[in-house]
């Protein structure tokens, strides 16, 4: 199965993550918190930070709209930046 890169931003939260999905589990994932200006990368390596932690769960991909699924060159891009 091919990689999925999916973001979705939380209204609630002012945040916007970014998933790398393979075999539907989560890889890599990038949190943005627009408040507090936090860009946190998570990994299988590094799979919490603070508050915030890799998502262990499958993603049900009927739940997400086609406007949310992206490139992996943008998931790179955001995954490269310092």
């Amino acid at each position: 199965m091919k990689p999925i890169y999916l973001k979705r931003y939380w209204d609630e939260d002012n945040e916007m993550y970014y998933f790398h999905i393979e075999n539907r589990n989560v890889i890599r994932q990038i949190v943005i918190n627009y408040n507090s200006g936090l860009v946190v990368k998570l990994s299988q390596e590094t799979t919490n930070f603070e508050e915030y932690i890799l998502c262990d769960q499958i993603l049900n991909l009927v739940e997400w709209q086609d406007s949310e699924y992206i490139s992996e060159v943008e998931f790179e891009n955001i995954w490269n930046k310092k």
